[in-house]
């Protein structure tokens, strides 16, 4: 199979990742709804229009159709931006969906009717399938409809399909518009939604294709799944905690759901401003949200409006220095190149625990020049600890905020070509002896940004071949590469160029 074509297994992935939040969040908004009937009326958006459309019970037929689109559509994408641009669209109409479905709780306002005879169409009754409706769905979840957002979506996304339907095409396309209208149509005939549900759901759809466009036109495949990844979390995390006061009625009455709202708000602003500097792929937009001091810690206002996200970074790197899954600088080997004259020795590693920093004194003692490039934007250098253990050593910080896991090819090249001048002024400035200077590159776990910035810097001091670099991270750095896909060797390149021209 072409590698522009997705395998089995890639559709499979992408199927039960959507499903899985689908589920989640649509039925735990069902949920927190049907609790809230319990404690307040709940409204509707009907109006007279509506009491004038009727019931047709034969219409639950294309509006189930919807379930099964989906489940296909994962299946008739023809390329693999194809397939990734379907679940953005749709995991991006879940997760505003279920927000709205959160913060506009409704209900139907219509009852069904009782008698068999209003079941009765096309020699069939129906009954039996709105049962099974209502066994799996409630009567919340109204404004947007996911069905018509769904229905917008499926036809825009499946317009083109495999190569199987290419000679029937037409009969193709007129076959999905009718399902998709049919859809959404729907709706309103088996009385399962209101005309401002149906418009909320049209507008949404329009919307999120707006801004899967965007996204898809400015971003590589990994920046789009980062965007989405922390979209997802940003709202799943809050709809989880802001349900729970509601859900759990021995948290009423007291502080606790004020508390528990407070930071489920919290959640969903920090993650989802995370996720928006994934868009904009920015350095100093990130500079400015993740700020430092000199001595490499976040600042007060960083901690205020990122809580969430550096309270989880720091959790998880306690978790993987207790289980020993990071290798630290004093275990890796340095890389040397010359510059200016000068003998650079380069390393990188994840940030220090306390006890690391006092037990590797004698590491750090070797050099008496030291540059700590941090590359870590979302917890506090080591920077300090080493200015604690090394008083007497020649120690500068330079800090240039990245994101984890986004590719270095989505920067803008200035911003590294910069960073690195200014690192270049430093190391011009102690080039007075021939005592050799450590260049530490680090980030959280030391896995991918700081390998990527030891990269940069042999590119960049030492004048290497992407080919050569490559090697020697492959040497020195065996279970920490560098993919193509994370820096690729035109990046490399052009930090080569930048630097030859350094006078």
């Amino acid at each position: 199979m072409s590698q522009n074509h997705p395998t089995i297994k890639t559709r499979f992935g992408h199927l039960i990742g959507f499903f899985a939040v689908f589920n989640c969040l649509y039925n735990l908004t069902n949920a927190y709804t049907a609790k809230l009937t319990t404690h307040m009326p709940i409204s509707n958006v009907a109006s007279g229009f509506d009491s004038q459309i009727a019931f047709i019970p034969s219409m639950i037929l294309p509006y189930s159709c919807s379930l099964w689109l989906l489940i296909v559509s994962f299946f008739i994408t023809d390329t693999n931006k194809a397939l990734q641009r379907l679940t953005l669209r749709l995991l991006l109409t879940t997760v505003l969906a279920c927000l709205c479905f959160y913060w506009i709780p409704l209900k139907f306002s219509f009852q069904l009717p009782d008698a068999d005879i209003a079941y009765q169409n096309l020699g069939i009754n129906w009954r039996f399938a709105f049962a099974l409706l209502h066994a799996v769905d409630k009567p919340y979840n109204q404004f947007p409809s996911l069905h018509v957002s769904y229905a917008v979506l499926l036809l825009v996304s499946l317009w083109t399909p495999i190569a199987v339907f290419h000679n029937r095409l037409i009969a193709y396309r007129l076959s999905l518009i009718c399902l998709c209208a049919g859809i959404a149509v729907s709706t309103l005939f088996t009385w399962q939604h209101h005309l401002l549900d149906v418009l909320g759901g049209l507008i949404l759809a329009i919307f999120v294709l707006w801004i899967e466009r965007r996204i898809s036109d400015k971003l590589d495949s990994t920046s789009q799944k980062l965007v989405i990844r922390y979209l997802v979390l940003a709202v799943s995390g809050f709809l989880i905690m802001a349900s729970l006061p509601t859900l759990f009625i021995r948290f009423d009455n007291a502080i606790y759901p004020i508390a528990i709202k407070f930071f489920a708000y919290c959640w969903l602003f920090s993650f989802g401003l995370l996720s928006f500097l994934y868009v904009k792929s920015n350095v100093e937009l990130n500079r400015q949200i993740f700020s430092k001091n000199p001595d490499g810690h976040l600042t007060n206002f960083a901690y205020i409006l990122q809580l969430p996200i550096c309270a989880s970074y720091y959790l998880l790197w306690q978790i993987m220095t207790k289980c020993n899954r990071l290798t630290p600088f004093t275990e890796r080997e340095t890389i040397q190149c010359q510059f200016y004259l000068q003998t650079i020795e380069i390393c990188a590693g994840p940030k220090l625990s306390n006890a690391e920093t006092t037990n590797f004194t004698h590491f750090f003692s070797k050099y008496q020049k030291i540059v700590w490039l941090d590359v870590s934007s979302e917890i506090s250098s080591s920077f300090w600890q080493l200015k604690q253990t090394q008083p007497t050593a020649i120690l500068t910080y330079h800090y240039l905020p990245l994101l984890d896991l986004q590719p270095f090819d989505c920067l803008d090249i200035t911003s590294l070509v910069h960073f690195l001048g200014s690192v270049s002024q430093t190391l011009s400035t102690q080039s007075d002896d021939d005592a050799p200077v450590l260049i530490l590159c680090q980030c959280t776990m030391g896995w991918s940004r700081s390998v990527a910035m030891l990269a940069c810097c042999l590119a960049y001091f030492g004048q290497f071949s992407p080919h050569t670099i490559r090697q020697l991270i492959d040497r020195h750095n065996p279970s920490h590469h560098v993919t193509q896909d994370y820096l690729s060797d035109q990046t490399l390149i052009n930090l080569q160029q930048k630097s030859s021209t350094l006078p």
